[in-house]
């Protein structure tokens, strides 16, 4: 796992497989890709909470057995407590959100409301995977808020939304 890590851990996923295991621990794992875009296992854990304290400790512990290197980017939830905790073990690596996660976060999020999710899914998938520049994104993004909330002001969208935009900055 070191050497893997070594060789392609510039850029990995911390994934929590949410309480699958018959004891419903989360399983943790630090994942990336080699040059065969072949899937590297470069760490695991069974998660006894989910506190920013908990992965503080985790991403120390995980550092320290990796010879201090650190990765430049890691693909990571939202949940607030991974956010802080990576902020405070790993403050010079740029987290960014798994585009499948946003999109399952999205559908709990807008569950009630099954037709917006589905236009919704929509607009973040062109958003995704067509949008090439920053200017088209906001112009996009802006264009999805106010098909979904007319009334409100561009700032006033869904608190959940506004949440994800603030990850991009």
């Amino acid at each position: 796992m070191r050497a893997d890590y070594k060789l392609f851990g510039d850029s990995i996923s911390f994934d929590t497989t949410y309480r699958t295991n018959k004891v419903y621990r989360p399983l943790g794992m630090f994942v990336g890709f080699n040059h065969h875009r072949q899937t590297c296992i470069f760490g695991a854990c069974l998660l006894y909470d989910e506190t920013s304290a908990f992965f503080e400790w985790l991403f120390d512990a995980f550092h320290r057995c990796m010879d201090q290197k650190l990765s430049t980017t890691i693909f990571a939830d939202q949940d607030a407590a991974i956010p802080k905790a990576l902020r405070n073990e790993w403050p010079g690596v740029f987290h960014a959100l798994c585009t499948w996660q946003i999109l399952m976060n999205a559908k709990k999020h807008f569950k009630k409301e099954k037709d917006v999710w589905k236009k919704l899914s929509i607009h973040l998938t062109y958003l995704f995977y067509t949008v090439d520049s920053e200017v088209e994104f906001d112009t996009a993004w802006k264009d999805m808020l106010c098909e979904y909330f007319p009334d409100d002001d561009f700032e006033d969208g869904d608190p959940w939304l506004q949440y994800l935009l603030g990850f991009r900055k």
